[in-house]
């Protein structure tokens, strides 16, 4: 696989990918939500009202949504939205991440999104408009136009 140009990828094309993410991610909730309240028999009151049938079911999706972007973001691979807007996700030095490193990406990308997107927000005053977790992983969103999205091969 040809290493991407390394041009970091503008604000407005990281969130309108991320924007796309959040629509395709919607989708991927309802299957492992479906299995969990059909296998557990909970019914979506259950989970509405609150207590610990709400907590495992969060945790459950966390994990699932946890597996799915540490596979797609490690060894070079990308999501869909990334594929479609020609994005990539490398360490600052253009190696792939890890799966742990997807995983702490992850991670920390949720507790900044449960601080009011306040890493999301440092972005505005980072030099490179980097993300916060992005920032402290040193990981970087890069313009990748060797792909398909590209009419390349």
């Amino acid at each position: 696989m040809p290493l991407p140009t390394h041009h970091p990828a503008s604000l407005m094309r990281r969130l309108s990918a991320a924007f796309y993410e959040s629509a395709l991610v919607f989708g991927i909730y309802f299957v492992p939500a479906y299995l969990f309240l059909s296998l557990s028999q909970t019914r979506l009151e259950d989970t509405v009202q609150g207590g610990p049938r709400l907590w495992v079911f969060q945790g459950f999706i966390f994990v699932v949504f946890g597996v799915y972007f540490a596979w797609s973001w490690s060894q070079g691979r990308r999501t869909l939205p990334q594929k479609t807007w020609g994005l990539r996700i490398l360490m600052a030095n253009g190696q792939p991440l890890t799966q742990a490193r997807a995983l702490t990406r992850y991670t920390l990308a949720w507790v900044s999104v449960l601080a009011g997107f306040l890493g999301f927000f440092y972005a505005y005053v980072d030099k490179e408009q980097a993300f916060l977790h992005d920032r402290l992983l040193g990981t970087r969103i890069f313009i990748d136009e060797t792909g398909s999205a590209y009419g390349k091969k």
